[in-house]
């Protein structure tokens, strides 16, 4: 998911991978490694997570180039965040988060909690992440109650003026289309020969 400026200037983006796949969750997988060496699968019962319907947030990221912009970046990327969820059932999500974006998320009401058995270390560039959960029913419950004015802006998008959102049905996860198999070793047929 990006937002971009009028030219297709990418300015800040969010990788999330679903559920699903055979490699399994990006964030339980990195949880078992180090340097946390936690049991990951324990970990997710734990704190409640169905792996069917959590996804990972593998990505958060704005350009920095867009100095005084970049809140209002974050804040459209997480209510992209919060369509995608809707739209696909997402009951939570998982991330490893940079405590400076940590905090920037739970400051809009997106409180994020960390997965049990973690503990922030070190860990690819940064000096303090955290293995995180964030389930959305009662996150969604608690930012509607503590802080209303972020639960308008983050999860309704109500005043996020300048950025131009797109209908609810383009976060909707699309199959994957089938690969296009091609035969090097038969010629394609020329326009000539297809037409005769």
């Amino acid at each position: 998911m990006t937002v971009s400026d009028p030219l297709g200037h990418v300015l800040g983006a969010m990788r999330l991978i679903a559920p699903g796949g055979a490699a399994g969750s990006k964030t339980l997988v990195d949880l078992a490694g180090p340097p946390w060496r936690v049991d990951a699968a324990r970990a997710a019962a734990a704190a409640g997570l169905d792996p069917e319907g959590t996804w990972d947030i593998a990505t958060l990221v704005t350009r920095a180039s867009t100095t005084g912009s970049g809140t209002r970046l974050s804040l459209a990327l997480v209510h992209g965040l919060v369509q995608v969820a809707r739209v696909n059932a997402a009951a939570s999500f998982t991330a490893v988060l940079d405590e400076r974006v940590r905090r920037l998320l739970n400051g809009f009401g997106a409180v994020t909690r960390t997965l049990p058995g973690a503990r922030t270390a070190p860990y690819l560039g940064s000096a303090a992440s955290t293995p995180v959960y964030l389930d959305m029913p009662s996150t969604m419950d608690a930012q509607r109650r503590d802080v209303p004015d972020s639960y308008r802006l983050v999860s309704l998008g109500v005043g996020l003026d300048g950025v131009s959102v797109p209908p609810p049905s383009h976060f909707r996860l699309r199959p994957l289309e089938q690969p296009v198999a091609i035969d090097l070793r038969t010629p394609a047929p020329s326009a000539a020969r297809a037409a005769g």
